[in-house]
C-alpha cells in the first residue's frame, strides 16, 4: 500500500508520544465548579475535554445594610459573598445614632474632676469626660468607653475603677489607689475613635492622719508609765491601811 503523499511544511511527531499539561476552561469560585481539559504543548491534541475543577469553598464576605438606623431605630445588616452571594450573619444590629452624631477627638477631662487623692481616704478619685466639641453628641460619649490605663497598666472594672453615664463619670477605687505609690501616675482612657490622658497624684496622708513613729511610741510609753503608777498608788494605800490597824 502506497502512503498518501504529505503535504509541504506538515510537522511530523516522530515518537507518537504527546507531552500533556492541564489548561483551565473556566475557573472555580466558591460556590461553583470549573472546567479544564489536557492538551499536548507540542501538537496541541487535547483530551480529558470537561474535566471538572472542585468549588473553592473561599467566600469573599463583605457588609451589607438592609435597613438604615435612624435617630431612635437601630437598622440592620447582613454579610455576603461578593462572588456566590451566599449571606451570614443576618439581622445584625446596627445602633441607632443621634441626629447630626459627629464624635470627634475633642473629648476630655472637666474641672469636675479631681486630679488628687491622699491615701487612707475612703472616696474614690472621680474623673469627668466630656465631648466638648458637640454638645448635642455628649450623652452618646459613655457608649464609647473601651478601656482604662493607669501607668500602662489595664485596670479592672467594677475591681480597680467604676464608670457611669452622664458623659463619662470614671471613679478610680480606693482599694486600687491605696495600691499605687506616692507621686504623679498616667491616666488613660481608651475610647472607641481616640485616647485621652491626664495625670492625677497619690499623696501621702497628712501627719495628723497618722502620727510620726517617735510620736506614737512616747505615748504608748506614757500610758504604760501612768498604768504602771496607778497600779503602785494602788498597793500602797492598800499596804499603809494594815500598817495603821496594826497600830491601834
Amino acid at each position: 500500500m502506497i502512503p498518501p503523499a504529505i503535504s509541504e511544511g506538515t510537522v511530523i511527531d516522530p515518537t507518537g508520544a504527546h507531552t500533556w499539561e492541564w489548561v483551565t476552561d473556566t475557573e472555580p469560585t466558591c460556590g461553583e465548579s470549573g472546567a479544564k481539559h489536557e492538551e499536548c504543548t507540542v501538537c496541541h491534541a487535547t483530551q480529558s475535554e470537561g474535566t471538572v475543577i472542585d468549588p473553592t469553598g473561599a467566600h469573599t464576605w463583605e457588609w451589607v445594610t438592609d435597613t438604615e438606623p435612624t435617630e431612635t431605630d437601630p437598622g440592620e445588616k447582613h454579610e455576603e459573598c461578593t462572588v456566590c452571594h451566599d449571606k451570614r450573619n443576618e439581622h445584625t444590629e446596627i445602633p441607632a445614632e443621634p441626629d447630626n452624631y459627629a464624635f470627634t477627638d475633642d473629648s476630655a477631662f472637666t474641672d469636675d474632676s479631681a486630679f488628687k487623692w491622699k491615701k487612707g481616704s475612703k472616696d474614690g478619685l472621680l474623673m469627668v469626660i466630656k465631648n466638648t466639641s458637640n454638645p448635642a453628641a455628649d450623652p452618646a460619649t459613655f457608649e464609647k468607653l473601651v478601656a482604662v490605663y493607669v501607668d500602662g497598666n489595664k485596670l479592672n472594672p467594677d475591681t480597680d475603677y467604676t464608670a457611669v453615664s452622664g458623659s463619662i463619670r470614671l471613679t478610680l477605687l480606693p482599694g486600687y489607689l491605696n495600691k499605687l505609690s506616692t507621686g504623679e501616675h498616667t491616666l488613660k482612657v481608651v475610647l472607641t475613635v481616640t485616647n485621652v490622658e491626664h495625670t492625677f497624684t497619690v499623696a501621702a496622708p497628712a501627719a495628723s492622719d497618722t502620727p510620726a513613729t517617735g510620736e506614737s511610741g512616747k505615748a504608748v510609753a506614757v500610758s504604760i508609765a501612768l498604768m504602771l503608777l496607778a497600779a503602785y498608788g494602788g498597793v500602797y494605800a492598800v499596804s499603809r491601811r494594815r500598817r495603821i490597824g496594826t497600830v491601834q
